[in-house]
Parts: C-alpha cells; sequence; structure tokens
C-alpha cells in the first residue's frame, strides 16, 4: 500500500513538472518584413517590446526576420505557398500585392480571426478590402503628399493652375517649378479625384474582384492636357532621380512623394527654408481632396490565437503612436488622434497634422488600385506621360495606348490564374 502511495505521489510529481515545461514552452510567431535602416531599427524596437511585456507573459517568442524589399517579400511569401509549412504566420507586403493575396488561398482575413476593425482608421480598411474581407491590418500606411518650399509660395497650392500660374512668375529664375514624372502611385490621387471622384478601373479598383475594365480615359486625359501646360512654361523637369536632392539644394520647388519621407525630408532641410507639405495638386478644380492610402500591411498566414495576439499589439494605441513618431508613417488606429501622447507630438510638430490630414479628410472610396504587372504598369505610365510630352505620341494616342497596355494586364492575368 506504502508502494502504490509513493508511485502515485512520484506521478503526481512528473505530471506536474510536465505539465509547467508545456506551459512555459515558447510558441514562435513568425513576421516576415521590408524594414531597413532607421525603419528596420524602429520596427526591431517594436519587437522587442512585445517580446519582452506581452510575448514574455504569454510565452509567445515574436521573430522578425528581414526579406528585402517589399516585392522581394512577396515573391518569397509566393514560393513558401508552395511548400508544406513554408509560409512564415505574418508578412509585411506593400499595397501592390493586393490583387495576389486577394486571390491567395492561403490568405487568412482579419474577419477570420475575429480581429477587431473597429479601432482602425476607415482610409486603412478600404485599402485593404476585398470581396472575401479585409486582407490585411494597415501598419505602415503612408500618403502622396506635395513637398514644396514655403518661401515661394505665398499660400499652399492647390492645384495644377497654381503650379502654372507660380512657374509664369519664376519665368527667369533657375529652379523648377516641379520635378518628378507621376507613375501610379501618384496617379492613383491625381486620377481617382477626377470630379469628385473616378475609379481607375472597374469593381472599385479591383477590390471587388479582378477589373475587366478601364475606367480613367477622361481622367488620364484631362491630366495629360494639364501636364502638357505645366511642361510649355519650361518649369516643368520630368526627371525622376534624385528629385529630393535637387528640392533641398533648391533646384526645384516643389515634388511629390510618399509621407514616410517626411521625418528624413526635415533634418535634411534643417533651417535652410521653411518646408510645407499639402494635399497633391488637383489636376481641375471639381477635383476631390486628399489622397489615397499607400505603404503596407500586415498579412496573415496563420489563424491562431498567438497570431491574433500579435497583430492586436501591432495595432494597438501605444504602439502605432510609437511607430508613426520615430518612422513618420501614418498612425492606423483611430484612439491615437484623441491620446494626450499625440496632441503633444504635433503641438511639438505641427507639420505632421499637416501631413497626416490629408488620409484622414480623404473620400472612402479613394483607394490603391488592384493590379497585375504592378511594377511594369508603373513604368509604362511614365514612359507613356515622356512620350506624349517629347511629342513621339498626341494626348489622344497616348491615352488609348494606356488602356491598352492596363487592359492586356488584366486579361493576361485572368487567362493565368483564374479558373
Amino acid at each position: 500500500m506504502k508502494k502504490l502511495a509513493l508511485l502515485v505521489l512520484l506521478f503526481t510529481i512528473i505530471s506536474s513538472i510536465f505539465a509547467q515545461g508545456v506551459q512555459e514552452e515558447e510558441n514562435t510567431i513568425t513576421i516576415w518584413h521590408s524594414n531597413s535602416g532607421k525603419l528596420g531599427s524602429a520596427f526591431e524596437e517594436i519587437v522587442e517590446d512585445f517580446n519582452s511585456t506581452i510575448g514574455k507573459e504569454y510565452n509567445i517568442y515574436l521573430e522578425s526576420i528581414y526579406q528585402g524589399k517589399s516585392n522581394d517579400v512577396l515573391t518569397k511569401v509566393k514560393a513558401a505557398s508552395l511548400t508544406p509549412n513554408g509560409l512564415p504566420h505574418l508578412a509585411q507586403l506593400d499595397a501592390t500585392s493586393g490583387l495576389d493575396m486577394a486571390n491567395a488561398s492561403y490568405l487568412v482575413t482579419l474577419e477570420e480571426l475575429n480581429f477587431d476593425t473597429s479601432i482602425i482608421l476607415p482610409q486603412g480598411l478600404a485599402a485593404f478590402s476585398s470581396q472575401k474581407g479585409t486582407l490585411a491590418l494597415p501598419f505602415n500606411g503612408s500618403v502622396l503628399l506635395l513637398y514644396y518650399n514655403k518661401s515661394a509660395f505665398d499660400t499652399a497650392p492647390r492645384s495644377f493652375d497654381d503650379l502654372i500660374e507660380l512657374a509664369n512668375e519664376h519665368a527667369s529664375d533657375d529652379s523648377f517649378v516641379f520635378m518628378g514624372t507621376p507613375a501610379t502611385f501618384e496617379l492613383t490621387t491625381l486620377l481617382g479625384r477626377h470630379n469628385g471622384h473616378t475609379y481607375l478601373v472597374d469593381r472599385e479598383n479591383g477590390h471587388m474582384g479582378l477589373s475587366k475594365k478601364v475606367l480613367f480615359k477622361d481622367s488620364y486625359r484631362a491630366f495629360l492636357n494639364k501636364w502638357c501646360d505645366l511642361y510649355k512654361t519650361g518649369k516643368l523637369s520630368g526627371n525622376t532621380a534624385k528629385v529630393s536632392d535637387a528640392f533641398l539644394k533648391g533646384d526645384t520647388l516643389s515634388y511629390l512623394a510618399s509621407s514616410s519621407n517626411l521625418s528624413t525630408v526635415l533634418s535634411l532641410v534643417g533651417s535652410s527654408f521653411e518646408l510645407g507639405v499639402t494635399s497633391p495638386p488637383k489636376v481641375e478644380e471639381s477635383d476631390g481632396d486628399g489622397a489615397s492610402l499607400s505603404g503596407g500591411a500586415i498579412f496573415a498566414f496563420n489563424d491562431s490565437d498567438e497570431t491574433k495576439l500579435v497583430l492586436d499589439y501591432l495595432a494597438s494605441e501605444d504602439v502605432q503612436l510609437k511607430w508613426a513618431t520615430l518612422t513618420g508613417y501614418i498612425p492606423m488606429n483611430k484612439n491615437v488622434y484623441q491620446s494626450e501622447e499625440y496632441s503633444q507630438f504635433i503641438e511639438e510638430n505641427p507639420i505632421y497634422r499637416d501631413a497626416w490630414s490629408v488620409l484622414r479628410e480623404s473620400d472612402m472610396r479613394l483607394t490603391n488600385v488592384y493590379l497585375p504587372s504592378a511594377y511594369q504598369i508603373y513604368y509604362a505610365f511614365q514612359e507613356n506621360i515622356n512620350n506624349v510630352l517629347s511629342g513621339a505620341l498626341s494626348i489622344d494616342s497616348g491615352v488609348e495606348e494606356m488602356v491598352k497596355t492596363v487592359e492586356n494586364a488584366l486579361l493576361e492575368y485572368e487567362r493565368q490564374n483564374i479558373n
């Protein structure tokens, strides 16, 4: 009897030790990302904060793995999906991945994770909306801005007509009024605001299914007309290399770029001149305001409670504010904007209010475009615009060429991917 009691006691002790071992075993959640340099340091700080707090509490270790640029991450995710257990739990991808992710059987939507989307800016959710739900958690959100030298403008330029007027006033100056050539990133906003709002392709810019029809004919024609008018002043440079450097040296008075560049540009401008940022200029006065969300998001490929916990953490008010103030990306958590910390940050850095309000005041329908061959189309737009300026194409021919380029890309994608 004593021997039996001893065995029972020994079994109880061993079971207790085993149970504690299981409880303390860490679950590793892997996230692939594209953050390097300053962004990489900020992201790693957030990951370390998780591991030392919530991760420690719930025995979860968040492993971040840099996988190159955003397009590299997408390529690796698609390759990993072909291998059993090859996918990470999470991956940071940019907005150009929308079409592929909308058709990926291995994607887990926010709704499938029971994630509380009510805390996220509606413009952020719209950017990653699809027929099957919200594709990802908006994280490194940015918006297109017009960066301008305040010393050259009496007021912030609101339209291309304002830039043309300034160009005529500065006809004898050495500097350009504007530098750069728009591509898909910029045109999503410039064309999407036409006459209040215009989708570039059908099915709500491809968010509600694969697009089959181009809708940007009129808006692109209006843009080309105004772009040519600005070019005729002699104060428009189509240069796309080191545009920010030219701006800092005074070679151009304005240019278009992502809000994610704001902290860097601010530090480089210093006291050289007063920097201004505002909504991209309207092509026509009847156009809407604001800009579409760009940047990236965190996509999930695993529906575990641990994966959801990491997403909850990344979307939290504290993390969103920290990420935004460290990098210049726009806070995606709505509660940030009512916080005392945000008010203090904006009081000390008022230019961020100008930048971030561009998105918050934008039309919900002004979304990014889900297109195949995103990078090829990006450069096709730039080439097309330059061919129109050089006279190699008329404006009407330029419009028709771009319509065919996009329609052919949509047809080819459907042929290869949609059964």
